[in-house]
């Protein structure tokens, strides 16, 4: 390739607003005569190494904005100790179409079964494959969305909440909800249903979820009944993990 070409190649790059392509194209063109190697074909090798990087810097991005607590896979999940759920019986339900779908998953369980671990490699999971996630406490959520109504900006808040393609809520009822509190998460619910995945993690049984939703079961079986229109439920059950780690240090 001439200099007037790589040049004309350069400017009209720059103008489509491609990045790092400045040093690809003249380090292709060196590489290729260097090689005695068909300049298409040097290049080519070039901008499939940009792709990769330009994918890995979107998928590192997507996953700092999914704010996981952590970074933990089905693969870090010792299904050894707990028992109550399959590795088998998780990848049967959470298959590649599940937000296609746009299905739930509800963790239920006891403090320290493992209901977060799960949430959250879902959640990479989602992420690895391009999907927009958000992971956020429920005592976060509902702090948020008052803020946002005395600020005026509730419905834009709305907006966010129902925008990413899977939204984690974690640790539902591990503090009541007052009935106004119990209106904002049903509001969330509703923006959600039928357009878009959401998981959430709860220690209180369905049973139970009049009490989280300010002791009132008609919102609380509202919300049921949007969530588990399309979702699957997992009940786990066994000691907290927490506390048999916690042992194996005192024995140490």
């Amino acid at each position: 390739m001439s200099k007037t070409h790589l040049e004309l190649v350069l400017t009209s790059a720059k103008r489509l607003g491609l990045k790092d392509v400045d040093d690809a194209l003249a380090h292709a063109c060196n590489m290729s005569q260097k090689k005695n190697a068909p300049f298409i074909r040097t290049l080519s090798g070039m901008l499939d190494q940009l792709v990769d990087e330009a994918d890995a810097r979107s998928q590192e991005t997507l996953m700092r904005l999914a704010r996981f607590p952590y970074r933990k896979t089905l693969d870090d999940f010792d299904f050894t100790f707990q028992k109550s759920i399959t590795r088998n019986a998780l990848d049967a339900v959470i298959d590649e179409d599940f937000l296609g779908r746009r299905e739930n998953l509800i963790l239920l369980g006891p403090p320290g079964v493992g209901k977060t671990h799960l949430a959250v490699s879902f959640g990479i999971h989602a992420t690895m494959h391009r999907h927009k996630t958000l992971f956020i406490n429920c005592s976060e959520l509902i702090a948020r969305l008052r803020e946002s109504k005395e600020r005026n900006t509730y419905l834009r808040k709305l907006t966010n909440f129902s925008r990413p393609t899977l939204l984690i809520i974690d640790e539902v009822g591990y503090a009541p909800l007052t009935s106004e509190d119990s209106s904002l998460f049903f509001d969330v619910i509703c923006r959600r249903y039928e357009k878009g995945s959401v998981i959430i993690t709860s220690n209180k049984s369905y049973k139970d979820w009049g009490e989280i939703f300010g002791g009132d079961p008609v919102i609380a079986t509202a919300i049921l009944d949007r969530l588990l229109h399309h979702s699957k439920s997992f009940v786990l059950k066994g000691a907290s993990y927490r506390m048999k780690e916690r042992k194996e240090e005192i024995k140490l």
